[in-house]
């Protein structure tokens, strides 16, 4: 009979193999550089994406888009340095950039 402490217990991910000094160096370069310009480009795509599909009027979309994108830029920005590793980050950021930006030209950028 197992105890109910035994069975609740979540498993761990393994351990990544310990990163050289350079390795170190370059993954905080990285993330530095998805936190600064793959951040701002997530949230310019995510500006443009809110102008178009909420529903409001166009003006206001807009002005709520933009407003929304600086909150967009600083919580992208964050999570880069809390995702596990560089490439997920850049992973994290490419990918829905991609999906909205994508969805932008489908929608033709209609007014």
């Amino acid at each position: 009979m197992t105890s109910v402490a035994a069975t609740s217990r979540r498993r761990r991910a393994p351990k990544a193999p310990p990163q050289t000094p350079a390795q170190r160096r370059a993954d905080i370069v990285s993330r530095t550089l998805a936190g600064l310009f793959g951040a701002y480009g997530f949230a310019a795509v995510s500006a443009g994406f809110m102008a178009l599909y909420l529903p409001m009027p166009k003006p206001e979309a807009t002005t709520a888009g933009m407003m929304l994108s600086v909150v967009v830029w600083v919580c992208a920005g964050l999570w880069v340095f809390a995702a596990r590793t560089a490439t997920r980050a850049w992973i994290g950021l490419a990918a829905p950039t991609a999906v909205m930006g994508l969805l932008i030209i489908l929608a033709g950028g209609r007014t």
